[in-house]
Order: structure tokens, then sequence, then C-alpha cells
């Protein structure tokens, strides 16, 4: 089987986040659309209020499987992950099981 492109990847992923009631907002890749927001930006902010009225933000970015980070999206990362009560995540299409349990397990 061939592997998604990160394109295709990232469409499963915006379709089962808004299956999973998140809304979503995507960075997209067009050129007109890429000089707007900062180099290196993640690809997915997620966020959905639970049941127990908290609210959960995902920072994303995608890969495809063989896709490394660059050192603007390394930088991102850095600051996201420190940022308390955001949960970051870097998937690539192999974690797509985790991805699921993820995007439907309620705030702990």
């Amino acid at each position: 089987m061939i592997p998604p492109t990160e394109a295709q990847f990232r469409q499963q992923i915006i379709e089962l986040a808004h299956w999973g009631r998140w809304k979503a907002y995507c960075v997209f890749e067009q050129a007109s659309y890429a000089r707007r927001s900062s180099k290196g930006f993640p690809d997915l902010v997620l966020a959905r209020r639970n049941q127990d009225g908290r609210t959960r933000v995902l920072i994303v970015e995608l890969k495809s499987e063989k896709g490394k980070m660059s050192l603007e999206q390394l930088e991102w990362q850095v600051l996201f992950t420190a940022c308390p009560g955001v949960e970051y995540f870097l998937w690539k299409p192999s974690d797509f099981e985790e991805i699921e349990i993820i995007l439907q397990r309620e705030m702990g």
C-alpha cells in the first residue's frame, strides 16, 4: 500500500477531527496562504470543549513518513511544548491508530 502524501494525510486528520467535534484551523501550503503565516508554524490547531466543560488545544505538525522538521518547525515545537495546557504533536501516517485514540479521548 502506498502511504498517503502529506496533503492527503492532512485531509484525513481534518475529517477525523471534525467527526470528533474538534474545531480545526489548517495552515495551507499554497504560496498565497503560506506568506501570511510565520515560517515553520504547525499545520493544524485543533480545539474542543469536552463534556466536563474544559477545553483541549492540540497543536499538530504533520509529516510524511520520511519527512523531517525544519529548524523553524523545531523552534515552534519548543515554544508550544513549554506552554501549559497546550498539547503538541508530530504526527505521521504510521501514527494513525494513536491519532484516532487522541482525537476521541476526553481530557483526563
